[in-house]
């Protein structure tokens, strides 16, 4: 079993494709996404015309509602990767 960090790449083309996504992802997998990604998508839902703004807000909604967020204060992190905690 591994983490996998969902990106804002991959949270868009599952937006735009669909399940052809899920395939990259095996079951025992734990899936999270970082906060900062989280922002990113939630500009995408800004930005977005008004006919796909609902679109992308409802599968913004799921994927935070769905999936762990991983947050990121970059203060309060260690400076070293060997000390980094997931």
């Amino acid at each position: 079993m591994s983490l996998v960090l969902l990106d804002t790449t991959f949270l868009i083309g599952a937006e735009r494709d669909g399940r052809e996504r899920e395939a990259a992802i095996d079951d025992e997998d734990d899936v999270a996404v970082a906060a900062i990604s989280v922002s990113e998508m939630l500009v995408g839902v800004e930005l977005a015309s008004t006919k796909y703004r609902p679109e992308r807000e409802a599968f913004v909604d799921h994927a935070v509602s769905s999936i762990p967020i991983v947050p990121y204060d970059f203060l309060s992190q260690p400076s070293t990767p060997d000390s980094l905690q997931l």
